[in-house]
């Protein structure tokens, strides 16, 4: 996997978890999205420096259908911790055991422990909300893993080296 290809997925988590942060309807929400969207643009910009790297468009597709599904953006909170960050973390152990160099490792190593910490910070609002009731999740959240599957990202989000 290339620098370039993560940066662009962090780059599109950056956008689109911006973008579902305007239009949450849940404001707890829609902080912790605003929170997630900047953690991961400053990995983005970190990963590409200066150059324009266009944003995965399977990341994208992925949040803007979450958006779509639900007004609220717990769903999309949903995504992001459940479907696209677990992903996004065994791309960076795949990346770092192809011995990149020190800056990237320090990058990878910097950029999971991130996502981790957004993980957990999502994971405590979330447990101070009540369960959600919506029988429409399951099968979105479903749709969400076999578009990837079906991209070959059954457990990350990239080519693999």
């Amino acid at each position: 996997m290339s620098r370039t290809h993560l940066a662009g997925v962090f780059d599109a988590l950056y956008s689109e978890l911006a973008t579902s942060s305007h239009v949450a309807l849940d404001d707890a929400v829609a902080v912790r999205l605003f929170v997630a969207s900047r953690v991961m643009g400053d990995i983005a910009l970190r990963a590409r420096g200066a150059d324009f790297v266009p944003p995965d468009s399977l990341v994208r597709a992925a949040l803007e259908y979450a958006r779509e599904e639900d007004s609220s953006g717990v769903f999309t909170l949903y995504v992001f911790t459940m479907v696209l960050a677990p992903r996004l973390l065994v791309s960076l152990r795949d990346d770092l055991e192809g011995r990149p160099d020190e800056a990237t490792s320090a990058l990878w190593a910097a950029a999971s422990g991130a996502i981790i910490g957004q993980i957990s910070a999502i994971s405590r609002v979330m447990q101070r909300r009540p369960a959600s009731d919506s029988v429409t999740w399951a099968p979105a959240a479903r749709s969400v893993v076999e578009t990837l599957e079906s991209a070959g990202y059954s457990d990350h989000l990239g080519p693999r080296r």
